[in-house]
């Protein structure tokens, strides 16, 4: 299986796991999570989180804030050479957030590393969106 084709298998299950943590989930996005120290993740809801420790803490936050949600993924990039890969797009669809509905249009990076022959994912960024900050303040 080429570097591409695995990146692009991660990024669908990362997107079923992403609406799973709509729908109050966590544990599936995070079983997708390296365990290297240096994993980061941005989220448009949160703060700049390092190490799988907080990244786990920040996805169970999300979980508990959002309901009702489904995104879809508009994948712009792909790209994957050797041990790394990423992708660029932008995330479309809804969700409640502390119970107000709002519709999403976030862009997204997601960076993925191969470690010991598995696939993981190692960084996720998720721009803020004016809308939805001032929603949930």
């Amino acid at each position: 299986m080429t570097s591409a084709t695995s990146v692009q298998q991660l990024t669908d299950q990362f997107y079923v796991a992403l609406n799973q943590v709509y729908a109050g989930d966590a544990a599936p996005m995070v079983a997708l999570w390296s365990v290297a120290p240096y994993v980061s993740a941005m989220h448009s809801l949160g703060d700049h989180e390092v190490g799988l420790e907080q990244v786990t803490a920040e996805w169970n936050r999300v979980a508990s804030r959002v309901s009702e949600g489904q995104v879809a993924f508009e994948q712009l990039e792909l790209h994957a050479h050797g041990d790394m890969g990423f992708v660029v797009g932008i995330e479309r669809g809804a969700v409640n957030i502390d119970g107000k509905r709002l519709e999403v249009n976030i862009r997204v990076t997601n960076i993925f590393e191969k470690s010991s022959g598995e696939w993981k994912v190692v960084h996720h960024h998720a721009d803020g969106v004016q809308a939805m900050e001032k929603a949930v303040g």
